[in-house]
């Protein structure tokens, strides 16, 4: 089990994240909802070591968490392009202590979920995006840590490397894996996780089950097209907002601001659709 408690990281400037608590079980996938500069990162910097913190507890089964348990994929990657995929997998190993034996056994395993058994002897330079995507989750995962971050893992995938790293995330639950991870597309956090929190200036949301979202009729949110830079999300009643595309999705849980938010809309559009929908991906 997976505890944190009163966690906060405040920067020079104010921002970073303020009294974040939220659990999470092993076999759990947790989405984690923000757009750009929410505290998204700097809480998964946190979590990973990478960040120190000003205040807080974290804790995995009871015992403070070590770099060990921890495989982070931060959305801003680096990568040797100069080695094969196999060396820069096997060089993340030895770093992480794997033995040979685990170490090829992991690959082989790795190999078969993501479909990378052709490019394992390629170099790096020469990969697509989706491709060198999936050598950097082998080597995130290579140690078999027992927490699993994935900042943003769906970004830049094409149809097929998509639907492949949704199947390796399924099989890390099944390994008893805690799955945190982040993603603008709502249809990858509700067809991949277990549940789900909301992060807006640093502040995570209580955590809530995508069973009962689905089952709860009463979210709503309202499309608007066009709008990639979310010009309108410091408007009164916002919950989160999200990209699709060029389309933003701005959440609410009160019928009467969404409907405001949409005559406000229709006054200023220039040439902008907005459609609303009861939505079960918004707190």
């Amino acid at each position: 089990m997976l505890k944190v408690k009163q966690l906060s990281k405040v920067y020079t400037n104010q921002k970073g994240i303020f009294n974040v608590s939220f659990e999470c079980a092993p076999s759990e996938v947790m989405g984690i909802i923000g757009d750009n500069g929410s505290g998204k990162s700097t809480l998964f910097k946190c979590l990973a070591h990478i960040n120190g913190y000003d205040k807080g507890l974290i804790e995995l089964n009871a015992q403070s968490l070590h770099l060990k348990d921890v495989g982070f994929l931060p959305e801003h990657k680096a990568i040797i392009e100069e080695l094969t995929a196999m060396e820069f997998v096997e060089l993340f190993a030895k770093m992480k202590g794997c033995n040979e034996e685990q170490r090829s056994k992991s690959i082989q395993e790795f190999s078969n979920s993501l479909h990378t058994h052709d490019i394992m002897h390629q170099k790096i330079k020469h990969l697509s995006k989706g491709n060198k995507q999936k050598i950097q989750i082998m080597a995130t995962c290579i140690h078999e840590p027992q927490l699993i971050i994935l900042d943003e893992p769906f970004s830049g995938l094409d149809d097929v490397n998509h639907s492949h790293m949704k199947n390796f995330i399924v099989s890390l639950k099944k390994k008893d894996k805690i799955v945190l991870l982040s993603s603008h597309r709502l249809e990858d956090i509700e067809h991949v996780c277990d549940s789900v929190c909301w992060i807006k200036e640093g502040k995570l949301s209580e955590k809530y089950s995508i069973y009962a979202l689905k089952e709860d009729s009463s979210l709503i949110h309202v499309k608007v097209s066009f709008d990639p830079y979310q010009q309108f999300k410091d408007e009164k009643g916002i919950i989160s907002v999200v990209n699709e595309g060029n389309v933003s999705v701005y959440c609410f849980d009160q019928v009467s601001q969404a409907h405001q938010f949409m005559k406000l809309i229709l006054k200023q559009r220039k040439n902008q659709s907005v459609s609303i929908h009861h939505q079960v991906m918004c707190p």
